[in-house]
């Protein structure tokens, strides 16, 4: 039996982890309807990360209507109350065929089925598919017969002290570090990255582990210009998490603004190698390697990153630069009206 290198739950593996961190700025299901599509639209054989993301939005889905699993991230629950999140039914609907494909038909079942956590993997699956289905059966259940109505209007008729209390769980409460993150994100969506950066201390306060806090106060530093500020955030994060491409992102970034384009380079390679198809991370590796005068380097970056993105203007500006000065002038004038093209 092989041994897979993380486990069998939601979030247990980084490519849900990814998409959680993706989600979780956001404060619509635009991913979560994008992870379902990405299903949906597989013409036969459903890759292994469409499918992990996949689940993991259907986690999202049942935790929005009260049943999500009991082990998910605190920010999967955090997500759910900033944003006050119910999904729609169409969007049940949407899960349980999602994940009932997943079970029948996937790279991510093949997987599972030559390791030794096949049992876990499916009893996982299996709870999620029945929790989802009990959600679809209480959205379809029919309307209230007259007598049920009457008897509601009597009830409602009733003195509130003599009325028994509906039996609902609720959610649980915020801890002070969730409740003084949230605060930053909506500082953040006013653009009031001091106000936002004050409210990620408290958190960290509350809870040096959060994670995610630090690359929130990271980015925050970041865009007030305070690179050093973010470079020690950044380090603190991946410090914590080693695995979250992000903050290889962000702290590329920071190096690239301190003018330190060795590390930049160091860390784009760590996330390419984590997310080998970011045009981004290609053309800003480009952009570092012409810095230090490597203009053969950037030129290949270049080139991967308009192979990935093929309306990427600043990719073909660059890189006609790059040929002019490699004396390359046929390529850099058919580059620079690419560039032109593309711009208009």
């Amino acid at each position: 039996m092989v041994q897979m290198d993380f486990d069998y739950k939601a979030f247990g593996n980084e490519t849900a982890r990814e998409w959680l961190r993706t989600l979780f700025p956001s404060s619509t299901d635009e991913h979560i309807i994008r992870a379902f599509l990405a299903v949906v639209q597989s013409e036969s054989f459903v890759d292994a990360q469409d499918a992990e993301r996949a689940v993991a939005a259907a986690e999202m889905v049942a935790l929005s209507h009260g049943l999500g699993a009991t082990d998910n991230p605190q920010e999967c629950g955090m997500w759910v109350r900033r944003n006050n999140y119910k999904a729609a039914p169409e969007l049940v609907t949407a899960a349980v065929e999602v994940i009932e494909r997943i079970f029948s038909n996937s790279e991510l079942k093949e997987l599972w089925e030559r390791t030794d956590g096949m049992i876990q993997w499916k009893t996982e699956i299996h709870s999620l598919i029945s929790r989802l289905n009990k959600i679809f059966k209480a959205l379809q259940a029919p309307a209230p017969d007259a007598a049920q109505t009457q008897a509601k209007i009597k009830a409602s008729q009733t003195p509130p002290a003599a009325q028994a209390a509906p039996s609902q769980p609720s959610a649980p409460p915020m801890s002070p570090a969730e409740k003084a993150f949230n605060d930053a994100v909506n500082y953040i969506r006013t653009g009031d990255h001091v106000s936002a950066i004050a409210n990620y201390d408290m958190a960290l306060t509350f809870d040096p582990q959060f994670v995610v806090a630090y690359i929130g106060r990271g980015t925050s530093n970041l865009s007030l210009g305070r690179f050093e500020e973010a470079l020690a955030d950044m380090n603190a994060a991946i410090d914590s998490e080693p695995d979250l491409s992000e903050s290889y992102n962000l702290r590329a970034q920071i190096y690239f603004q301190l003018r330190n384009y060795g590390r930049c380079i160091a860390d784009l390679t760590i996330l390419l190698s984590i997310e080998p198809d970011r045009a981004d991370a290609y053309l800003m590796r480009g952009l570092a390697n012409t810095n230090l005068g490597r203009n053969m380097r950037s030129i290949e970056d270049y080139t991967k990153a308009i192979e990935l993105d093929q309306n990427n203007t600043n990719a073909y500006l660059h890189r006609a630069r790059a040929y002019e000065k490699e004396g390359r002038y046929d390529l850099a004038g058919r580059d620079q009206k690419q560039y032109e093209r593309l711009s208009s």
